[in-house]
């Protein structure tokens, strides 16, 4: 395999992805592929990790065709556009990372198949384990500051 120009790190909420993409930006020169949201913003997300839109912006980009994936999850709309794929997909230097819940890796996948590119020669994938729940709720309660944000 090449040097892969996207690196996904898939898991469960609160599995380590950002933790892993932190490092790996801050000292390894990896940048991130921008996610679309209706998520609210979090005060520790990553820079250019995400842009959030209203549902009803998103669901305008979804007729207009501007995403190479989209799924609802955890009652949020999530997806990547096509022109941010594209632009790691050709881009030179260190790979760009992708922070996916597991179901989006295959959906990423078959986008890049459909659209000509090799997804076995540019894509490395890591999957975290999922925490325990004890963890999952320390991990939350500390990203949210309270016990109520917690499902």
């Amino acid at each position: 395999m090449g040097l892969a120009r996207i690196v996904t790190l898939t898991g469960a909420s609160a599995s380590g992805k950002s933790t892993v993409a932190k490092e790996l930006m801050d000292h390894h020169d990896f940048s991130i592929v921008t996610s679309t949201t209706t998520r609210l913003p979090r005060d520790d997300a990553l820079p250019g990790e995400c842009e959030h839109l209203t549902a009803k912006q998103f669901k305008g980009l979804v007729q207009s065709s501007a995403f190479a994936w989209n799924l609802q999850f955890a009652g949020n709309h999530y997806g990547t556009k096509e022109e941010y794929l594209t632009q790691a997909l050709e881009s030179q230097g260190s790979p760009h990372l992708m922070l996916l819940v597991p179901s989006a890796v295959d959906t990423l996948y078959g986008f890049l198949r459909d659209t000509g590119y090799d997804p076995e020669k540019l894509v490395l994938s890591f999957c975290f384990a999922t925490p325990t729940p004890e963890m999952i709720t320390d991990r939350m309660q500390r990203r949210s500051g309270s016990q109520r944000h917690i499902s």
